[in-house]
């Protein structure tokens, strides 16, 4: 690929935008972009394309092109609201479901089998959190006390409640997402914001001479297209891949060891289930998720020490009627520079964190937000970028954290090679969880990426030799703590008895 040089334009204001992949990442960032600088006239352009030198029979640049289900978190209805888009419509046809709880299995020698719940808010007693009543009163169950986690053990549909009184309207639900239809969602309202699509190769790429700035793109149907700033979702090794080996990247492979996914899709009828469902193997992580008419299911491995014929084997456990497997690379990783130059990094060229309660749909859209909110129409100020990979980077960090703990951690001795003790985990997480063994209190999490109550929850069922908590309770009157915790019981299942069958 040779290198064109033109004179920069410093500061000038941002006119045209191209985003490289048009795969859901794409067409979500193309949606935020078009309807957040609405009356900017901006014109934003999907490319969706190769390099002149790959060859035109290789798989898609993107991870997520071939996912048949997206899970998202509630932030994905904050997202929508933000930009005005009505999303009844996917919830109504089926192409989104709620989930309410995620359900894991076999990750714990004292617990195979639980589910952790979606509440983002949870009853105290006497100002004292939930979690710290259940340790002074040594119970280890709590889930007799999550109204979200139950619903989705009895397969209900919970709908949380508008009332701020109502125990119901302490949970927010996340949801799987039918990848296709999404993409259709995303496309028809990229379409009516205006935004154009182009299908070609990129022959060359034009660079300012005296900022590295990208300036225009030469395509083989001759065709040039203007770029003041450029949202590259094309993969680390994509388009700008010179570009990208510049960008400073956190790998995670001494954390997570997998290397490598297989997933099949089992077509079923009417059995979505109201959870996202993790199972821990030898071999690896299996992830299951649910939708109306078909299960996608996916284990995540080591190549090192599991081939790929052991890992269809053990996938076709799950799954011995579906249709055939699919085989992908996977790389963990992140990188700390989103935004380089005047290229902005989204989906898996942003970063891949693979099997997580957070999708890269869910990162790309709190990117798209955080662009929007530093970047409302001059070009990338050195200032301006440094905080806004700042606080991109943290929101990476956090769901590495909070996937690392609820899928990769084992207290105790790890029943499996790929498991982590509380020594391998990032220094952060170690003190999260020295903190509640000892004390149950854990620092505010200023990130909203993952609530308090969340972290709480997930702490409860993954660290069990708690030797502490809140010492005002020794004042308090345990039969009284009881006393609270049979009345919450009580209204949690009067709320259950009102929720229908989930299918």
């Amino acid at each position: 690929m040779s290198w064109s040089n033109l004179q920069p334009q410093e500061n000038s204001a941002i006119k045209n935008i191209v985003i490289l992949g048009a795969d859901i990442i794409g067409w979500c960032a193309a949606v935020g972009l078009a309807r957040g600088l609405q009356g900017q006239q901006v014109n934003i352009t999907v490319l969706d394309c190769l390099l002149n030198e790959r060859p035109l029979n290789q798989p898609s640049l993107t991870q997520s092109a071939n996912e048949a289900v997206i899970h998202c978190t509630a932030h994905l209805f904050d997202f929508h609201r933000l930009l005005g888009i009505q999303d009844k419509q996917l919830l109504v046809n089926g192409s989104a479901k709620l989930c309410s709880a995620t359900q894991l299995t076999n990750f714990s020698a004292q617990h195979s089998d639980y589910f952790i719940g979606c509440e983002n808010t949870l009853p105290n007693f006497c100002t004292v959190e939930l979690h710290q009543v259940l340790q002074w009163l040594e119970i280890d169950d709590i889930s007799p006390y999550s109204l979200s986690a139950l619903a989705a053990q009895k397969s209900l549909l919970a709908l949380p409640a508008n009332s701020k009184d109502e125990i119901a309207a302490g949970f927010s639900p996340s949801l799987n997402l039918d990848a296709k239809a999404y993409l259709r969602f995303m496309q028809g309202a990229a379409s009516q914001l205006g935004v154009k699509l182009i299908k070609a190769t990129v022959s060359d790429i034009r660079y300012h001479s005296e900022n590295g700035f990208i300036k225009q793109f030469e395509l083989d149907n001759g065709t040039t297209i203007d770029a003041d700033l450029v949202l590259d979702n094309s993969g680390p090794t994509g388009v700008l891949n010179e570009i990208n080996q510049q960008r400073p990247y956190v790998d995670c492979a001494t954390l997570i060891p997998f290397d490598k996914k297989i997933s099949t899709r089992l077509n079923i009828t009417q059995q979505a289930k109201p959870y996202q469902q993790f199972i821990a193997t030898a071999e690896g992580i299996v992830e299951i998720s649910f939708m109306p008419q078909f299960h996608e299911i996916s284990l995540y491995y080591a190549s090192t020490s599991t081939s790929d014929e052991q890992a269809q084997y053990q996938l076709r456990k799950f799954a011995p009627q579906s249709e055939p497997l699919e085989l992908k690379q996977v790389q963990y990783a992140y990188t700390e520079q989103a935004m380089f130059k005047n290229c902005f990094a989204l989906g898996t060229t942003a970063g891949y964190l693979g099997s997580s309660p957070f999708s890269n749909l869910i990162l790309c859209q709190r990117s798209i937000s955080k662009l929007l909110d530093l970047f409302p129409g001059k070009a990338c100020l050195a200032t301006n970028s440094a905080e806004l990979n700042r606080r991109i980077a943290k929101d990476y960090q956090q769901a590495l954290d909070y996937s690392l703990l609820m899928l990769l951690y084992a207290e105790g001795q790890p029943s499996f090679s790929w498991q982590l003790s509380q020594q391998q985990l990032p220094a952060i997480l170690q003190q999260k969880i020295t903190l509640f063994s000892s004390s149950g209190r854990v620092a505010s999490e200023l990130n909203p990426l993952v609530s308090r109550i969340r972290w709480l929850t997930l702490l409860k069922h993954k660290v069990l030799d708690r030797h502490g908590y809140e010492p005002v309770l020794d004042a308090l009157d345990k039969s009284n703590a009881r006393q609270f915790l049979l009345q919450l019981s009580l209204k949690i299942q009067q709320c259950l008895s009102h929720y229908r069958p989930y299918n």
